[in-house]
């Protein structure tokens, strides 16, 4: 078993045998509150509890995620995408969309950056990152105060409501990786309060992200001041100033980095990767790259911002349905004043005037002559 593995099952049993001696203490103190339904144990009061557990849990996630927006908010951030569970809303176009998403291991997310342009504040962060537990352990005290005034199932209902709560707040104070290639909001803490690289690496993306925000485009980003990045997220814009300033040379590097790396992308970023390895590829006319590449573009048909559809312009290209093409080129631009990063709105418009004038210009000159 390799070192990551064995610290993951660590922390896991070490949490599940804290909660066991816990409850454990707390039942030979005193009268647990659970104590009614071992000596009851029936079907439906089976089914009560595991009700009791689904919204108990459905809350203290939701709560969760409230505190990160309440405190970004006061910290001066903006929403990018909340997502409960299944249920997500993200802006598209200029709106938040509402859809049923397939959850990726996690609960809840509530994304959001800095909305002022500048330096980024570490305790602006922190509070951010901290809000989430802070209103579980609000919340739970609070139900706590009310299990002082109440009895039977509301009761019940309160106690295990403060168990997930503290249990959900404790988790994710914890600093500690997922599988899926994200960190715990005590992860990102640490790292702020301890400066570590791949924190202050994710930082100084975000404020890339800022800078995009305010306008400033991909292609006019400085990146000496980031040599030394290692965020699949940094490679990621240097492949968009590449394709922005239609540096093939460049793109002929990002896209073999983007690509090695894919692997280490989180389920947000992995999209935005893949349709910009594909685009690459029918740039440089890597023909085994597009074909091996689309075939994991699955989110494509949902992606109906202006980047999704400058994606699906250069596959109709590729596929040489220049209809198609121009199809997608005129959706692209109809909703291409909405895409929420002013900056990478300059590259959308670069890439959409280049297919068209040059790379569709060219094929239907070469059908025409073919015809002749």
């Amino acid at each position: 078993m390799n070192d990551e593995k064995w610290q993951k099952n660590s922390i896991f049993y070490g949490v599940c045998a804290l909660i066991g001696i816990l409850l454990g203490l707390y039942a030979g103190a005193s009268d647990p509150f659970y104590e009614p339904i071992l000596q009851h144990v029936t079907f439906q009061n089976g089914l009560i509890v595991f009700i009791f557990i689904f919204v108990g849990l459905f809350l203290a996630i939701n709560i969760h995620e409230f505190g990160h927006f309440v405190l970004g908010k006061l910290a001066g951030m903006t929403l990018l995408i909340y997502r409960i569970g299944f249920l997500e809303w993200k802006k598209v176009n200029g709106t938040f969309r509402v859809s049923f998403e397939k959850m990726n291991g996690y609960g809840g997310l509530c994304g959001m950056i800095p909305k002022r342009l500048g330096k980024i504040s570490n305790r602006s962060f922190i509070a951010y990152f901290m809000g989430g537990a802070l209103f579980n352990f609000l919340s739970a005290g609070l139900a706590y105060l009310l299990i002082l005034h109440t009895s039977g199932f509301l009761s019940l209902f309160l106690w295990v409501f403060v168990i997930i709560s503290v249990f959900l707040g404790g988790a994710n104070i914890f600093p500690f990786k997922t599988s899926a290639t994200m960190m715990s909001d005590g992860a990102y803490i640490a790292g702020l309060v301890k400066g570590d690289k791949k924190v202050i690496d994710l930082l100084e993306m975000m404020n890339f992200s800022t800078q995009l925000q305010a306008g400033v485009t991909p292609g006019e980003l400085n990146f000496d001041s980031v040599k030394g990045n290692d965020s699949i997220h940094c490679d990621l814009l240097k492949h968009l100033k590449a394709l922005e300033q239609l540096d093939f040379k460049t793109l002929e590097k990002t896209k073999m980095t983007l690509s090695e790396r894919i692997d280490t992308c989180n389920f947000m970023t992995r999209p935005s990767v893949l349709n910009e390895i594909v685009v690459a590829c029918i740039l440089l006319d890597d023909h085994e790259g597009v074909k091996m590449w689309r075939e994991c573009l699955t989110h494509l048909d949902k992606d109906c911002d202006a980047n999704g559809y400058r994606v699906k312009a250069y596959l109709a290209y590729y596929d040489r349905h220049i209809a198609l093409a121009k199809k997608y080129i005129d959706k692209g631009r109809s909703v291409l004043h909405y895409y929420p990063s002013l900056g990478q709105q300059t590259t959308e418009a670069v890439l959409f005037q280049y297919l068209e004038k040059d790379l569709l210009g060219s094929l239907h000159s070469a059908e025409k002559t073919s015809q002749v």
